[in-house]
């Protein structure tokens, strides 16, 4: 929330452009909203000189956000650019974004949610790198695309921690590099993701919550019915209908109640015995 907030005080502070000057006629029709809609009202395009990687937004309004220098770059290389923020918006990543940090920020000791994170950010990449390029053949062009601006943003400093940026970090620059070269080599086109925003964020929410919510036996003499289970009683209780015993929230000591657990052991066995011997 805190980092929304600052993204919205920056884009405050950029420069409105004209979108006819910039986005092509061919990358119009990808953009969000009626057709019929004037571009203008469709998407907001801003410029800033304190910016040094393109990032794209969305609030009320679609933005896509470019350093002040990319505007003396080639229409080549700019609809690179432009077909890669455009595919973060129609894909809703920026939601997906934002429930992304929801589910950190609840489950932030757990290393699975962070890896998923990981692999979510490097899957949202790909999926734009693959609409920004149209054949293997654009695939050089891009990636020095990629590289001017990486290069850029290492000789100035920048004042923005901006989401969804078009270049976020070494790590994961290097794999969609990697990956691009590949796909240069075999003359392919990855598939894309078929999978939208919403949905790969939803499957994230609920493989963490049950994950969250998985009950490890520590205490092997602990009840049924100890303290700090992770089930609500209702919860405890409609899955012992259908057969499942869980740990619901009744109390238990181990040093105080272990003598009561003894005992009820000490009469189950003399209480088999004693049915025993009548069968004998």
């Amino acid at each position: 929330l805190v980092r929304a907030v600052q993204v919205n005080q920056f884009l405050k502070t950029c420069q409105l452009i004209d979108p006819d000057q910039v986005i092509s006629g061919e990358n119009r029709n990808e953009i969000p909203g009626a057709s019929d809609t004037p571009l203008k009202q469709r998407l907001r395009l801003l410029t800033s000189t304190r910016l040094m990687t393109p990032f794209c937004s969305q609030f009320h309004h679609p933005y896509i956000v470019l350093p002040e220098y990319l505007l003396g770059f080639d229409q080549q290389k700019l609809n690179f650019i432009i077909r890669h923020e455009l595919e973060h918006l129609k894909t809703g990543h920026p939601l997906q974004l934002f429930l992304q940090r929801l589910v950190e920020v609840v489950f932030w000791f757990h290393p699975m949610v962070w890896w998923a994170s990981q692999q979510s950010a490097l899957s949202r990449e790909f999926a734009c790198d693959d609409a920004a390029i149209e054949s293997p053949a654009e695939i050089a062009m891009y990636l020095r695309t990629l590289l001017t601006i990486i290069e850029y943003g290492a000789s100035q400093a920048d004042e923005t921690h901006t989401p969804l940026a078009f270049s976020r970090g070494k790590s994961l620059t290097a794999k969609r590099a990697r990956r691009l070269t590949q796909i240069a080599k075999n003359n392919s086109k990855a598939g894309r993701a078929s999978v939208s925003g919403v949905t790969a964020s939803c499957s994230l929410f609920i493989a963490a919550i049950f994950i969250g919510c998985v009950w490890v036996p520590v205490d092997v003499l602990a009840s049924p019915r100890a303290s700090w289970s992770p089930w609500p009683t209702w919860t405890a209780g409609a899955l012992h209908d259908f057969g499942f015993s869980v740990h619901d929230f009744d109390a238990y000591n181990g040093r105080i109640e272990l003598h009561e657990l003894l005992e009820h052991t000490e009469a189950a066995e003399m209480n088999h015995s004693a049915q025993h011997d009548r069968r004998m």
